[in-house]
C-alpha cells in the first residue's frame, strides 16, 4: 500500500533514511494483529509491502508502523497494491 498524511510519533523523519527499506509490523485496524511488513518512505509517502495478506487495507484507512510496543509512524493509506 502507499500512504501519505505521514505523522511520525516515537521517530523523527530524518531517522528513517529517505527511500531505504525498514522491516517492521503494521496494523491496519487497532484491533487487528500486527504484520511484519517492509516499508520506505519517499517524497513524503509511505510504500508498505506486507509479508502475508492483510485484510481491509483500503484507501482512508489509517496504518500504524510498530518497533515492537512502539509507534513509530503512521499515515493514511492512498493507494491499495492488488
Amino acid at each position: 500500500v502507499t500512504a501519505d498524511e505521514l505523522n511520525f510519533v516515537s521517530s523523527d523523519p530524518e531517522s528513517i533514511e529517505c527511500g531505504s527499506k525498514m522491516e517492521e509490523s503494521e496494523k491496519i485496524r487497532s484491533a487487528s494483529k500486527p504484520v511484519q511488513c517492509v516499508f520506505r518512505i519517499e517524497e513524503g509517502r509511505l510504500f508498505a509491502e506486507f509479508a502475508h495478506p492483510v485484510k481491509a487495507a483500503t484507501c482512508g484507512q489509517s496504518i500504524v508502523i510498530y518497533d515492537n510496543d512502539t509507534v513509530l509512524c503512521g499515515g493514511i493509506i492512498c493507494r491499495e497494491k492488488r
